[in-house]
């Protein structure tokens, strides 16, 4: 196999109409301007993210693609870094998704789909990869609802992740506006979980609303739920919310569009490299644990950086 083959992966199930369409008439944009180059492109989508990565993963490990590129939001981004990471195979994303929080915080433009094709098609050609970290998810004590999982964002297990998985279920138009509706949803009806945390020699024990720990700022269409959050800076956020009444929560799910929440007393948040997560004994179960708006199991688990662990393909010479 020649060194220039490009595997290509879109959500043909999107909510959003553009992840497929320009998926497609992208194909073409990449062919005019790698084929010169001596690349090709190969499509790898299927009918459902599972099997569009099984599929990619097979042809990483025979060693028959040497980049990959994405179409969507950010469930597209978590199957790419899913796919690539701690492998040679740098990820291209073309940000048309419903929602885009990843490309939004490593600044690829997200209304500009062909200058991002353009950045995408200039670093494969000059080889311009810029190398970030990842979270990396791992079941505990023999716990089987899921397997080690990448994300490239955020992984939440309190009222967020409750959030988001009602979000996922609304049948009205994808984006930050679905999130607020969700948001307003479980606020109505939300309660106090149950955590065991324990962090850089540190314990949080006791009843709260909120637990993220955030490889980048943003999650629902733009909340800034980590605004220290730096995705190559080797370290994960850890943003913990206390024990809160609906209407207090309600106050600093506000405050977290602006990132204001984390000045709330309430509110811990620490840098890590490793959480340990797990439910507080006699305690309201807590909710499934989402990554990056896709279901990934339940706790207990261990949830670590990955330093420098996907290279992300982009030219800055796009943007200019």
């Amino acid at each position: 196999m020649s060194n220039k083959s490009i595997g290509i992966i879109y959500n043909p199930t999107s909510g959003h109409k553009f992840s497929h369409n320009y998926a497609k008439k992208s194909l073409g944009m990449f062919n005019d301007l790698l084929s010169k180059g001596g690349y090709t492109c190969r499509d790898f989508s299927a009918g459902s993210a599972f099997q569009a990565l099984t599929n990619v993963r097979s042809a990483i490990k025979q060693k028959e693609i040497n980049y990959l590129i994405v179409f969507g939001g950010d469930g597209m981004v978590h199957l790419g870094f899913n796919a690539v990471a701690k492998t040679n195979i740098p990820l291209g994303i073309v940000p048309v998704g419903s929602g885009n929080d990843f490309a939004k915080a490593i600044k690829i433009p997200v209304n500009n789909i062909e200058n991002v094709i353009r950045g995408i098609s200039l670093g494969i050609l000059h080889k311009s990869f810029k190398a970030i970290d990842c979270g990396q998810a791992t079941p505990l004590d023999n716990n089987q609802t899921f397997s080690r999982t990448y994300f490239a964002g955020s992984l939440s297990a309190g009222l967020d992740a409750k959030i988001n998985a009602t979000a996922n279920t609304l049948k009205i138009a994808p984006g930050p506006s679905r999130y607020f509706v969700a948001a307003m949803k479980e606020l109505a009806v939300m309660q106090n979980y149950g955590y065991q945390v324990d962090y850089e020699s540190n314990k949080f024990h006791e009843a709260g609303v909120l637990c993220c720990v955030s490889n980048s700022p943003y999650i629902g269409g733009g909340i800034m739920i980590a605004p220290s959050a730096e995705v190559d800076d080797g370290k994960l956020d850890l943003i913990l919310g206390g024990k809160m009444n609906s209407m207090s929560a309600l106050r600093l799910f506000l405050k977290a569009y602006k990132g204001l929440h984390t000045k709330d007393s309430r509110v811990t948040c620490a840098q890590v490299t490793k959480v340990i997560l797990r439910q507080l004994p006699d305690s309201k179960e807590m909710p499934f644990l989402m990554a990056d708006g896709e279901y990934v199991g339940q706790a207990p688990a261990e949830i670590e950086v990955c330093p420098k662990a996907v290279q992300i393909i982009f030219h800055p010479k796009a943007l200019s």
